[in-house]
């Protein structure tokens, strides 16, 4: 019931009518949002037994220095060497791509694996998709988006549901 509650929540929260009308791509970005989840949900119910036995920044270390591996190579393999230095040298140099980093990839992976790790795969599934929740109320505060009365009903379903699930 929780589960359902957040999901319901994610549609009400992200939801526009005008954006249906554009049906290729709104069907293209629903497919590959859908992969990219069934991809992430393999890859960690993958790693849950060897979370048992190993710490989750070594986990980390190894599924992000797999993905820069095989990235760097696709990279130099289409493109060549010199777009890989400037890739490293124009992201070095703007704050907002280290923060962004050091916050959305490295610390969010870090407690997303602890939470997989330390409690049911159900449950912290169910948590993790709070995140889109999370959004929207940080596009308010920080790029300043409006709360509508949709995202607040939202939000109240999200919560709602994350209770659920935590109690039972």
């Amino acid at each position: 019931m929780g589960g359902a509650l957040i999901c319901f929540a994610i549609f009400i929260g992200v939801y526009k009518k005008q954006e249906l009308k554009k049906s290729k791509l709104f069907v293209k970005a629903v497919t590959l949002g859908i992969l990219a989840q069934v991809f992430t949900a393999i890859s960690v119910l993958m790693v849950k037994p060897i979370m048992e036995n190993h710490n989750v920044v070594s986990i980390a270390l190894l599924r992000f220095g797999t993905g820069l591996f095989i990235t760097l190579i696709y990279i130099y393999c289409t493109q060549g060497l010199s777009i890989i230095r400037k890739t490293f040298s124009d992201g070095f140099s703007n704050w907002y791509v280290i923060s962004g980093s050091i916050l959305g990839t490295y610390l969010s992976v870090i407690f997303w694996l602890s939470g997989f790790k330390y409690t049911l795969a159900s449950r912290a599934a169910i948590y993790n998709e709070l995140s889109t929740i999370m959004i929207i109320i940080l596009a308010s505060i920080f790029l300043k988006e409006s709360m509508t009365k949709q995202k607040w009903i939202a939000i109240i379903f999200a919560v709602s549901g994350g209770l659920i699930v935590g109690i039972k």
